[in-house]
Order: C-alpha cells, then structure tokens, then sequence
C-alpha cells in the first residue's frame, strides 16, 4: 500500500473515532437536582439518576429492615414491596411532578400525595424507575450545558 493510500486510511480511522466524553458524559448537578421528564404533553415528572450516592443511601436504608428476607433469597412480602420500592423512589428519584391528574382531580405533588398513587401504579413506579436510568435524559441535559445538539 502506498504512503498515500495509508494516510488516506489513517485520516478515515481518525475521523471514526470518537471522543468517550461526547458520547458518554453527563450532567453530574442534573443527575441530584433531576430532569424533567414529560410524560404526556402537560405531565412532567422531574426525576434525578438511579446509581447517585442519594439513591445507594435510600435503598440501604429502605432494605435494611428487611435483610433477612434477601439474605434467604425469598423476596421481600408482597404486601411489603411496593411500600419499599415506593419509599426510594420518593427519597432518590422522583422530586417533583406537574400536571399529574388521578381519579379525576389534579394533585399537587408532596410525599403525602404521591406515595399512595405510586404503591397503587406499579407501571408508574416502573416508568419513573426506568426514566432514573436513561442515560439519555441527563446526556440531553449535558449536551445543552455544553452548546451541542442532543444525540437522541
């Protein structure tokens, strides 16, 4: 192969190479404070990043009661679950909502009126769950903080 012909392929290689920053960094103060997140034109969930040290506590804390339990690998009680899982979400995940309509009436969000919604609506609680680990929310966040287009 030709110098040139080589260049030419360094030059291509080069150019597909990306930079793991771009691709991969985020808005660290947005994963805390949360994104909004809408839902529905009209409802938003703000809702900040599973993994942040908030949300390691949250599940230590909410769990530890009931280590026998995932020690011994039964599960925790039905009647149990969708308590814990609720809690963390209220202590880590969901920080705010707007425009959320429940059996006819709006509610303002607080702890008070969102916990027993959430242990009702497991697919909620899912979706607020996999909306806190979507990298892409607080990469959109990162890409405007930075001036660049968002990737998706």
């Amino acid at each position: 192969m030709a110098d040139e012909e080589q260049d030419a392929v360094a030059v291509e290689e080069t150019e597909k190479r990306a930079d793991l920053f771009e691709i991969f960094g985020t808005n660290k103060k947005a994963e805390l404070k949360g994104v909004w997140v809408e839902f529905l034109p009209g409802v938003s969930f703000l809702i900040a990043r599973d993994g942040t040290p908030t949300y390691k506590k949250a599940i230590r804390d909410r769990y530890r009661p009931y280590e026998m339990f995932l020690r011994e690998r039964t599960g925790l009680p039905p009647s149990v679950e969708p308590k814990v899982v609720t809690a963390v979400i209220l202590d880590a995940l969901l920080l705010d909502w707007k425009g959320v309509i429940y059996k006819g009436a709006e509610v303002p969000f607080s702890r008070e009126t969102a916990q027993p919604i959430l242990e009702e609506l497991t697919d909620l609680r899912d979706w607020i769950q996999e909306q806190a680990g979507n990298r892409q929310n607080f990469k959109r966040e990162f890409d405007q903080q930075v001036g660049k287009p968002s990737g998706g």
